[in-house]
């Protein structure tokens, strides 16, 4: 009778110490506390911005002078020119025009001085850096042109 009680006992103690180190074979199924999220507030300062180019939407008086320089280039009547303006700021434009009953047209460049709009230059092949260089078109407008010698530059 007393290797029962031994054996009990033995067990008990097993049990006991195999329960104590449980934890370190059997990590808890209960997930961890998520901990909590950083409140986001708006600050009063503003953050630093990079300078970018606007382009502006087109008004009548801006297409309406553009599309008379345009005809006094070419010797042709305003409403001759077809024309298209893809951007624009304060002083600059570029678009595609075309004269009626053309098929093809091409590329323009133009700048508005206090007289009105005039054409710096226009085609269908490569921008001229001369003709742009004293406009100061911007690169998001212009982003290469060929100078003088027919070397592409990247602005």
């Amino acid at each position: 009778m007393f290797y029962k009680i031994g054996f009990f006992l033995l067990f008990g103690i097993v049990l006991f110490v195999a329960g104590s180190q449980a934890s370190k074979f059997f990590p808890s199924t209960t997930p961890p506390t998520p901990s909590p999220l950083p409140v986001v507030t708006e600050e009063a300062t503003p953050s630093p911005t990079v300078a970018v180019a606007a382009t502006l939407a087109p008004v009548a008086d801006d297409i309406d002078g553009i599309r008379t320089a345009m005809a006094k280039k070419y010797g042709k009547t305003p409403s001759d020119v077809e024309l298209e303006v893809s951007k624009k700021d304060t002083l600059h434009a570029w678009g595609v025009t075309k004269f009626k009953g053309e098929m093809a047209g091409g590329w323009f460049l133009a700048y508005k001085e206090t007289s009105g709009w005039i054409i710096v230059d226009d085609g269908n092949g490569t921008i001229s850096c001369e003709k742009i260089a004293p406009y100061n078109f911007s690169v998001s407008m212009v982003e290469e042109c060929v100078n003088a010698s027919g070397k592409l530059i990247k602005r």
